[in-house]
């Protein structure tokens, strides 16, 4: 990395954009560095040297300069290709060692299992096709180098003289021939990748199908816990029913002896009522007795009143008559002692 940020500082660190494009089988196709070369059509060197003569026919330092100055534009695109191809294998390893986690023999759904399983090789053959690319794009990226390298020799040597179109032919033809040789160690390496990937997923299928064998078994180890607890459930059930059965009869039993007790009540009202009319009769009956008592004890209370009037107007009778019968004592008395 320190090695890419001193080449991305050298040529500037500025460049157009990745010389990539979105490939619906790996996610990327290397354009090759072809396309940014003035001399090369497509990819692909010319058919003969005459192009080469005519555009470096003047063979001064300046076409040797834009050329060394396409060939860092290139490596600096490589090299942040490289760099953002690191970013991304690193956020889909720990997607693969997320899903890893996930895929744990002890979970309970074997189709969820299955699911992660399949994503995990997916992943995996994801994973293998980054890290060919991004060693493909170093070793692209090392023979430009080195293109770079052997013009800014000839370049240094020659700083005063001109660059021979012979000697540009050659290089070039050098060039060509490292990228032909960087193509050829691509699909080898994409072969190799395969392999390696398709040897995983033949290990990975293995692990699953050993995976699924002992998930079977555990389903099999649950089918027959559940049958022996549906087993259980059943007499629970069928003593749970009794006791419905046993509660159901006491409910209606109770319903009857409810019905004889509203019955009944009925009875007892009319009964209530009866006494009730009788206690009013028989209360009334003692209001009135009550009154009449009053009305005799108002009676005797006046007829004391008048015993205790007369009594007093006897007593005061009686008084004058033994005042008179003093006085007609004392008068008979007198005419006695007169007559004597």
């Amino acid at each position: 990395q320190q090695q890419q940020q001193q080449q991305r500082q050298q040529v500037g660190g500025q460049g157009p954009s990745f010389p990539l494009s979105l490939s619906p089988s790996t996610g990327f196709e290397h354009r090759g560095s072809g396309a940014h070369h003035p001399t090369v059509q497509n990819g692909a060197p010319p058919k003969d040297g005459k192009g080469l003569q005519r555009s470096y026919s003047a063979g001064n330092i300046e076409e040797g300069e834009r050329e060394v100055a396409s060939l860092r534009m290139q490596v600096s695109e490589q090299d942040c290709v490289i760099k953002d191809l690191m970013v991304m294998l690193d956020k889909e390893k720990e997607e693969v060692r997320v899903l890893r986690a996930g895929t744990s023999p002890m979970g309970a759904d074997a189709r969820k299992e299955g699911h992660l399983a399949k994503q995990l090789i997916e992943a995996d053959m994801k994973l293998v096709e980054k890290v060919s690319l991004i060693k493909e794009l170093e070793a692209t990226a090392t023979s430009q180098k080195a293109t770079i390298d052997g013009l800014q020799a000839l370049l240094g040597g020659r700083q005063q003289q001109a660059v021979t179109p012979e000697e540009l032919c050659a290089l070039i033809a050098h060039r060509d021939a490292l990228r032909e040789e960087n193509v050829a160690l691509r699909s080898k390496r994409e072969s190799e990748c395969l392999a390696e990937a398709t040897s995983m997923a033949a290990d990975r299928c293995r692990a699953l199908e050993a995976e699924v064998r002992a998930l079977k078994g555990r389903v099999a180890e649950g089918e027959a816990e559940l049958k022996r607890s549906l087993d259980v459930h059943e007499g629970e059930l069928m003593e749970a029913r009794a006791a419905a059965d046993a509660l159901r009869a006491e409910r209606d039993a109770a319903g009857e002896e409810l019905d004889a007790l509203k019955r009944a009540r009925g009875d007892n009202a009319e009964e209530v009522n009866k006494i009730r009319r009788q206690r009013d009769a028989k209360v009334q009956a003692e209001n009135e007795a009550l009154r009449a008592k009053a009305a005799v004890e108002e009676d005797c209370r006046a007829a004391r009143a008048e015993v205790e009037r007369l009594g007093r107007a006897l007593a005061a009778e009686r008084e004058e008559g033994e005042a008179r019968r003093r006085e007609a004592e004392e008068e008979a008395a007198r005419k006695v002692a007169e007559a004597e």
